[in-house]
């Protein structure tokens, strides 16, 4: 059964509610962090674009000269002709005029925006030897006026409007942020654009240079909420929905098949986790020679959940000396003289120094002594290495006997009685199911009888369920024989009681209750 019903969608997001809670509050700090530094990147990347463009215009417009190579002497036909061409060919400039003392104030065009005032009022301005640069505001807009000496006496004069400045040097629209700027040259400012409403709280201002340009952008301080919402609007419904898939898949991945650590530990609490125990007879007499000592858990709306569900969680984080511990404190069967109880321990349990801190107290506090307790090593790892068998044998000098589960099945097979040799081996239930097929493990059955029996090492067959299959152990010299034939795993009522034992109205049969 895969416990895959314990946990629904519904209550797997409940559980994960305030982790999910959690992490929606630190993507609002994230956010809070993450505007200011948007706001700041997007500003100096603006900025700097702004500057570089505004050193290409300037150069442009500096590089006239170059588009003038020629000296003139009169404003002759020619001289209007050129006037008129070179500013329709131009991309930057509207209007010319070319200005001398031999020509005099020349321009091309009657509807020609510049003006002789103009071109006094601009060598007012001068921005670097050579080169004027001013602005008026005429009944069409702002215009910017340049004026450029070609060599001495002689002048070219351009003009150009405010949004065709704008579109060449500005990135985009800057009224996206809401936000007044400025580029200055040598301190001189030669453009401004957008504006702040006046009752704005707070400003946030940004200047960057670049050689004698410089530009400066001021922002009003809800621009950082306004950044803040673009953001959320973005990135909302995903943080969202992270916020409840993180925490559920993290949990998902510390647990099994829905099944969680801290589910365990509080069923411990609630008694739903408690021993059943099956006898292990002797082949030869039929009498009982110990109890195997399982786990069960019954969950209250789940019904019966596999051992090898929580099991296997506990032993991924090493809990599994708990679930022992836990399991000896409930009732135990009543030992009669030479009778045994079989614990199954894995071997990091067992390598560990610290078994007789959590184990040995258990078994004292329940009247157990290690000569009654037979250690069975599940086979989930090899049993290799000297570090390996000198903590099994400082376990069999404390009293413990030791024994191979599952014998056949995994690591531990005939390479490891090379180097230990156990009190018993316990062979798994698919061997004594082939008793009788003709199978090839069948014949590995009986390789592994002949063995047992020529090393003198007592053999405990599991999974016996029928009595032709009893009868054929009993011949072949099977010591002792564990199975459905002799005893369902079953609670004890009246036996041992301990500090955590429990009981249920089941039927019952001797001192123990049926499961």
């Amino acid at each position: 059964m895969r416990f895959l019903k314990v946990r629904s969608f519904g209550s797997e997001v409940l559980r994960c509610s305030w982790d999910a809670l959690l992490l929606m509050l630190l993507g609002l700090a994230g956010l809070a962090l993450l505007a200011p530094l948007d706001i700041n990147y997007r500003t100096s990347q603006y900025l700097d674009f702004a500057l570089d463009r505004a050193d290409y215009v300037l150069t442009r417009m500096v590089n006239t000269r170059d588009r003038w190579p020629e000296s003139f002497s009169s404003c002759d036909a020619e001289l209007l002709d050129k006037l008129l061409v070179r500013a329709q060919h131009s991309s930057l400039t509207n209007d010319y005029v070319y200005i001398s003392d031999e020509t005099g104030f020349c321009r091309a065009a009657t509807n020609n925006d510049i003006t002789s005032y103009d071109y006094q009022r601009t060598l007012e301005h001068p921005i670097r030897p050579g080169f004027y640069l001013t602005s008026k505001t005429t009944l069409a807009g702002e215009l910017f006026l340049y004026l450029v000496e070609l060599r001495p006496g002689h002048y070219v004069m351009g003009n150009t409007n405010r949004q065709t400045l704008m579109d060449i040097m500005l990135p985009s629209d800057p009224q996206r942020f809401a936000a007044h700027g400025e580029l200055h040259y040598q301190k001189q400012s030669i453009l401004s654009f957008g504006r702040i409403p006046s009752d704005a709280p707070m400003e946030y201002r940004y200047v960057h240079d670049k050689g004698p340009l410089s530009a400066e952008l001021v922002l009003p301080g809800k621009q950082i909420g306004k950044s803040m919402l673009s953001w959320l609007k973005m990135l909302g419904l995903p943080w969202l929905f992270m916020s409840f898939a993180l925490p559920m898949w993290w949990r998902r991945k510390r647990s099994l098949h829905g099944l969680y650590l801290n589910d365990i530990e509080l069923c411990y609490q609630r008694g739903e986790i408690y021993p059943v125990y099956q006898p292990i007879v002797d082949a030869a007499s039929g009498r009982v020679t110990g109890y195997e000592q399982l786990a069960r858990w019954d969950h209250p709306s789940e019904g019966s959940v596999p051992p090898n569900l929580f099991v296997t969680l506990l032993e991924r984080h090493q809990r599994l000396n708990g679930l022992t511990t836990h399991l000896l404190r409930q009732t135990l069967p009543a030992l009669e003289p030479g009778q045994y109880l079989s614990l199954n321990l894995t071997l990091d349990q067992l390598v560990q120094q610290d078994i007789e801190q959590w184990l040995v107290p258990v078994l004292k506090e329940r009247g157990l002594t290690p000569s009654q307790i037979v250690i069975e090593i599940t086979e989930r790892e090899p049993l290799a290495g000297e570090q390996t068998v000198s903590a099994l044998l400082r376990l069999r000098d404390q009293g413990f006997r030791l024994a191979l589960d599952d014998f056949g099945t995994g690591h531990n097979d005939l390479g490891f009685l090379g180097q230990f040799r156990p009190d018993l081996i316990k062979v798994d239930k698919i061997y004594t199911q082939s008793i009788g097929t003709g199978g090839l493990k069948a014949t590995m059955l009986e390789a592994i009888i002949q063995m047992g029996v020529e090393a003198r090492i007592p053999l405990v067959l599991e999974g016996v369920e029928t009595q032709a299959q009893a009868d054929y152990l009993r011949q072949k010299g099977v010591a002792m024989m564990q199975g459905y034939l002799f005893g369902y795993p079953s609670r004890v009522v009246n036996g041992v009681e301990g500090s955590g034992a429990s009981h249920r109205s089941q039927r019952t049969t001797g001192q123990f209750q049926q499961i």
